[in-house]
């Protein structure tokens, strides 16, 4: 088994991933380095591609994200700096749960194999 194929499980399975992305999301728009990245995006959409994309980045057999990170996020120019403060977000938004740390530090660590994708050219500038 992956180090992954659990962690879904870990955060209270799928309805609880939905719970967490619309508290998280209400974070994000609400920050003052995040949310200009997210000022013109339909935000309801992009909670439920973002519950499609963790669940599948989290171990969800049901969850189907069929995106391509960097060409969506490529005329975002998110820095690795807000990709950080992303992270920071939903790991704060997890830990107002009551979740544990080692749950914390595998989401992080899942979400960190993304970086690239998300930030492409622009990670070197922040």
């Amino acid at each position: 088994m992956a180090p992954h194929d659990d962690l879904l499980d870990a955060l209270g399975g799928a309805d609880a991933l939905d719970d967490i992305v619309a508290a998280f999301y209400a974070r994000v728009v609400a920050d003052p380095d995040l949310g200009p990245v997210f000022a013109d995006v339909d935000v309801d959409r992009l909670v439920h591609m973002q519950e499609e994309f963790l669940g599948v980045a989290f171990g969800s057999p049901t969850h189907v994200a069929d995106t391509d990170l960097a060409a969506a996020h490529a005329r975002r120019h998110i820095t690795g700096r807000q990709f950080s403060r992303f992270v920071e977000l939903f790991t704060d938004t997890l830990a107002e749960r009551g979740l544990p740390a080692e749950t914390l530090d595998r989401a992080r660590d899942r979400l960190a194999l993304y970086v690239d994708d998300v930030v492409g050219q622009y990670g070197a500038s922040g």
